[in-house]
């Protein structure tokens, strides 16, 4: 299933959903701790299985979002469900789908931390095998190792009129450019004591949060990428550095 974005009109807050945060976690907890208004309160996943999860008066897909702004439909296409899911503040602020009223709330990782797991999650599945091993061969060519050939490459492509796939995709996007000005923000490492904080606040009832994602050991960062890259990568992404060092 994809990821998730939540907006709750009932308790005024929009929850964004920031790729490689932590969402898988976060949506399905949200969404059966009973504070969101079926009748009023969007949800933009599509489960193809979970039944125990598929609450067909919360999944709302593109008809219900096209009768606040007819217009998304159009701009979105039906295919592209991974937009439908990310999409920044600014965006649905522009569509008239929040307000500046609302509370924008995101769980916001380390930028290094979620590089690698971005990288890992688009090139090998779960069993730790390579999606596609020539591509993998590729691009650890020299002996540098997939994660800082992919850096290698993503950061002189920067800039470029046409940027490369993957490295234009929407998972590399600065975590600031999903949010507004003032977001509330939890780190990932918090994530489940603040999820459930957020669903009491509420009045709701939070039910057992995981992080599958978590629970999988991953060789230290320096293992994976030099100390020079990850100083290249804190100053690329350096507003989300500071973000996740002031978030809870």
């Amino acid at each position: 299933f994809l990821p998730i974005m939540i907006i709750s009109y009932k308790n005024n807050f929009a929850l964004i959903a920031i790729p490689k945060c932590g969402t898988h976690s976060v949506e399905p907890a949200v969404r059966m701790s009973g504070i969101l208004d079926p009748s009023i309160d969007i949800c933009t996943c599509v489960y193809n299985f979970h039944n125990e999860l598929n609450f067909e008066h919360i999944r709302v897909q593109y008809g219900k979002i096209s009768a606040f702004v007819p217009s998304l439909s159009q701009v979105l296409p039906k295919k592209n469900t991974m937009s439908l899911s990310h999409i920044s503040w600014t965006y649905l602020l522009e569509k008239k789908l929040v307000n500046e009223d609302m509370k924008c709330i995101a769980v916001v990782r380390h930028p290094v931390d979620r590089f690698i797991s971005t990288v890992s999650y688009g090139s090998f599945d779960k069993q730790g095998v390579p999606r596609n091993i020539k591509l993998n061969r590729a691009i650890s060519t020299g002996g540098k190792g997939i994660y800082n050939c992919f850096w290698d490459n993503f950061y002189s492509s920067v800039g470029a009129v046409n940027q490369p796939r993957p490295y234009s995709g929407v998972f590399l996007n600065k975590q600031t450019s999903f949010l507004n000005d003032d977001p509330t923000v939890y780190k990932i490492e918090n994530l489940v004591p603040r999820i459930t904080e957020l669903i009491e606040s509420f009045g709701g009832e939070a039910p057992p949060i995981g992080h599958e994602n978590k629970s999988k050991p991953r060789p230290a960062n320096d293992r994976l990428l030099t100390k020079d890259r990850q100083q290249q990568i804190l100053e690329f992404y350096q507003d989300d550095f500071i973000l996740w060092e002031k978030a809870t």
